[in-house]
């Protein structure tokens, strides 16, 4: 799913942010964008290649334009929404990983408070500010997600395979709109 221009603003917003909190002396706002950009993705794709690999996910071919007229199609695997064996199996899967977004941000909250208790400057006390907002936000997400996939008020999409064999894909509702759930769950807010 493309940003939309408005999204990346907010990005840069929030590494302006973390970086003045660093400046500052917290690096809270650091840790979240490790945590939460890099180690926490790259461990959810770790575990879903797992699942792939044992034949219990199966990550749908994306069609890639050749661009210079040949009529030779290409595929590549990509991970955009992957498809589970049963709606059970990846409510299993997203419950799981949702609670552990939730821990995580939780965590990275209480270190941002701990640490800016000691920023005295106030444009350090806004970022600190901004920061923990941005957090709640994010917290207020993955609780609305959590509680969607648990309370089964989530949207499990069939797909039949090739082989015609059935897989289950899911979506979660955010502001009126239909988001793969990988998404919401990779999601730096």
């Amino acid at each position: 799913m493309a940003a939309r221009w408005w999204q990346t603003g907010w990005v840069v917003l929030g590494g302006l942010v973390c970086l003045n909190l660093l400046q500052n002396g917290v690096p809270a706002g650091i840790f979240f964008l490790l945590a939460m950009g890099l180690i926490f993705p790259l461990a959810v794709a770790m575990r879903l290649h797992q699942l792939t690999e044992s034949g219990l996910v199966l990550i749908p071919l994306e069609y890639l334009d050749s661009g210079n007229g040949s009529r030779q199609a290409r595929f590549r695997r990509s991970l955009t929404n992957p498809c589970f064996y049963s709606a059970e199996r990846a409510r299993a899967f997203f419950a799981s990983a949702l609670g552990i977004r939730l821990a995580l941000q939780s965590s990275i909250l209480l270190m941002l408070v701990a640490q800016s208790r000691i920023v005295m400057p106030p444009l350090a006390l806004l970022s600190a500010f901004l920061g923990a907002g941005w957090l709640l936000y994010g917290m207020v997400r993955s609780c609305v997600s959590l509680h969607a996939v648990l309370s089964r008020s989530w949207s499990v999409e069939q797909l039949v395979s090739d082989s015609q064999s059935e897989w289950y894909r899911a979506y979660l509702w955010w502001q009126n709109a239909r988001t793969p759930a990988l998404d919401t769950l990779l999601s730096l807010s």
